[in-house]
């Protein structure tokens, strides 16, 4: 898996390691909005934010 961030990049190999990212990413998945309330979601946040 490769992995970039603000201090650079790095090439994650292994089940253990993959299987950790995996499971933030699923759970990343569960807690985020829907596309639909996404996109009622956005314009309101730029809305508040003056953009």
């Amino acid at each position: 898996m490769y992995v970039e961030g603000i201090a650079g990049e790095d090439l994650i190999e292994g089940h253990d390691a993959i299987r950790h990212f995996r499971v933030m990413f699923d759970q990343l998945r569960v807690m985020a909005p829907s596309p639909r309330d996404s996109t009622t979601l956005i314009p309101e946040v730029a809305a508040a934010l003056g953009k």
